[in-house]
């Protein structure tokens, strides 16, 4: 593999264990691992390849901890585009119940291409709505992303149940085809099981892993929970989940005499090895039950705005000693993939508070707290020790954004606060993942991006148009 010089940064966020900053430094590489991380001038080092990183800042490649690549066919839904969540989903599940493997496939290449062009080298995919028999549709996503050269975790889901009355609603429009979005245990657990024994790879500097979990917390079929932990234990895989406790399914458990923290520790789901998604709704005792486990949350600012949702309590979270990580959560309750632009909205998004006990200033994120969760956190959501950080004998997982940009003018004193605060430039001028260039100049530098483009716009136009045809709904008409 050949061997690379990044030189002349300005600055480099290293995100060691010692957070520590260099100013006008470098990064050796060498057989897609860092060699060395230092203060220019740089000793003599033997490169294939130098890049001049002048006037730009450098720090790892971004981790996105949340996503949903098959929604990336359904955004900017006119039907959709002011809708809170359950009306969002009537609008999108008749789409979605017309995906294929092709689809899967033209989502995957073009949306991990927007996220390395933000800097993102590592996505983790939520792809919980697979109809399918045969596994072509996971192996159709896995070679969209292998082709952008992004480091991958398939998160291997299904969807057990609709949520709240979205069947009795869609049923009439859908027939039977509803239930294409469906899975059924004796048909998902074994397709789980052959996607992991296919895919997952369990060795240092992995480009692809694969975790496990339902979209949503199945209150009413605990041992749908405790199958997904059993063979994520026997396979030493991630476990990931939608868990932000309605009103109503906490009513559901104080039924059973129990609660949603209950349900989560009787079913195996308390454990480092799982990171849950957005948890806006949590209670204190939750948040030290996840913190006292070791999970994670997967925090996607972006989708709080775009459909109404509560804000996340990020302060109180890290108060209470939980990791956290970023993601950009599925492309059409964010409508976009842009993993730098989140980690912008993160940094700020949570001060706005609107409950009753909203956070202290003092709990507020400085630009290097988001840094550290869109790195460092993310890393530790995946269980992976190698990447996240720049240092010797980690994965060459590096992100270059330029400084030079209007948008920053008079912004001298932080540079990342700069990129963050006052940044408005969404691309990375170069984006580097186990030591190859996949972007320069924020563009793709292995795939032609028109043609991407053009694809995914191709598969959403065909699956509009099959769901219009099959419920005579126009989902053109502005809700």
């Amino acid at each position: 593999m050949p061997s690379l010089l990044l030189r002349h940064a300005d600055v480099i966020y290293t995100c060691d264990d010692s957070r520590r900053v260099i100013r006008q430094g470098y990064v050796h590489v060498e057989n897609g691992r860092i060699a060395a991380v230092g203060a220019e001038p740089a000793p003599p080092l033997a490169a294939d390849e130098e890049v001049s990183a002048t006037g730009c800042l450098v720090t790892p490649g971004l981790v996105n901890v949340h996503h949903h690549l098959f929604q990336t066919l359904t955004r900017a839904v006119p039907l959709a585009t002011r809708s809170t969540i359950l009306d969002w989903l009537f609008a999108m599940y008749p789409i979605w119940a017309e995906i294929d493997a092709d689809a899967y496939y033209r989502a995957s290449l073009a949306t991990n291409c927007e996220l390395l062009t933000s800097g993102c080298t590592t996505n983790a995919d939520f792809a919980y709505l697979m109809p399918e028999a045969d596994g072509e549709m996971a192996a159709e996503e896995i070679r969209g992303a292998h082709e952008t050269g992004i480091r991958f975790v398939l998160v291997r889901g299904g969807m057990p149940a609709i949520e709240a009355d979205l069947e009795q609603r869609l049923r009439p429009l859908m027939g039977t085809h509803l239930d294409r979005l469906l899975d059924r245990g004796e048909v998902l657990f074994p397709k789980l099981e052959a996607t992991l024994r296919r895919f997952h790879d369990t060795s240092h500097g992995a480009m692809l892993q694969v975790a496990i979990g339902p979209t949503s917390v199945t209150y009413r079929q605990p041992e749908y929970m405790r199958r997904f932990a059993d063979v994520a234990a026997a396979y030493g895989c991630g476990m990931h989940v939608h868990f932000d406790p309605r009103p109503d399914e906490r009513a559901t458990m104080r039924e059973h005499g129990s609660r949603p923290l209950d349900f989560l520790r009787e079913t195996g789901w308390l454990t480092p090895r799982t990171w849950f998604a957005h948890s806006t709704l949590l209670e204190s005792e939750e948040m030290r039950a996840i913190s006292a486990a070791g999970a994670s949350i997967a925090h996607c600012p972006r989708c709080i705005v775009r459909l109404g949702k509560k804000v996340a309590r990020v302060g109180h979270w890290r108060a209470a000693g939980i990791n956290v990580g970023l993601g950009v959560d599925g492309a059409a309750s964010s409508d976009m993939s842009n993993l730098l632009n989140e980690l912008r909205l993160a940094l700020v998004l949570h001060r706005v508070g609107g409950y009753q006990d909203s956070e202290d200033p003092a709990q507020w994120l400085t630009p290097e707290d988001a840094l550290w969760m869109a790195t460092r956190g993310g890393a530790q959501a995946l269980g992976r020790d190698d990447i996240g950080e720049l240092s010797a004998g980690k994965c060459a997982d590096i992100a270059v954004f330029p400084l030079r940009r209007l948008s920053l003018a008079g912004a001298v004193a932080d540079p990342l606060g700069a990129l963050l605060l006052a940044g408005s430039d969404p691309y990375a001028a170069c984006t580097i993942v186990g030591g190859r260039i996949r972007v320069r100049d924020g563009h793709m530098v292995d795939v032609d991006e028109a043609a991407a483009f053009d694809g995914a716009n191709a598969a959403a136009t065909r699956l509009l148009t099959a769901a219009r045809h099959r419920t005579g709904i126009d989902f053109t008409r502005q809700a």
